[in-house]
């Protein structure tokens, strides 16, 4: 099994998005010719999950989705902007900015709760016996009967 370290599942997730990102802007490249471009992003678009599942390991589902959401919507559309020249509205770009300052709260407050659920547990269990030495503790002293 593969053992990943927090910052390569990020990586990998930034990867999945990149792919994602790949994927759907050669929608727009080979519109012409339609089979060669669902083929690419089906092939695109499944090495995006897959990569992202295996970031799973270290990141909060939620916080993985979210983060492959929006970021890769960012980018599919600044893509857009570099390539195709799309037509948005004031009210698109605010958005846009929303959506972007969401994710950054979404990251951040995953990293907080996770540093305050490793205090918690540590204070928690900090001089207490493990659930296994206590049913240890309980079947001695019943002489093995229980």
């Amino acid at each position: 099994m593969l053992k990943l370290t927090r910052l390569s599942a990020w990586l990998m997730l930034f990867g999945a998005i990149g792919l994602e990102i790949c994927g759907l802007s050669l929608l727009k490249v080979f519109e012409g010719n339609g089979t060669l471009g669902k083929a690419l992003l089906i092939v695109l678009m499944n090495l995006s999950y897959f990569l992202m599942s295996l970031t799973l390991r270290q990141i909060a589902v939620g916080v993985a989705y979210a983060t492959w959401e929006i970021v890769g919507g960012i980018g599919v559309l600044l893509v857009s902007f570099v390539f195709f020249d799309p037509i948005l509205s004031t009210q698109q770009y605010f958005g846009i900015v929303i959506g972007f300052a969401g994710i950054i709260c979404i990251i951040l407050g995953e990293e907080h709760s996770e540093a305050h659920d490793n205090s918690i547990t540590s204070e928690h269990t900090a001089g207490k016996p493990t659930p296994n030495a206590t049913k240890e503790a309980v079947k001695s002293a019943s002489g093995g009967m229980r």
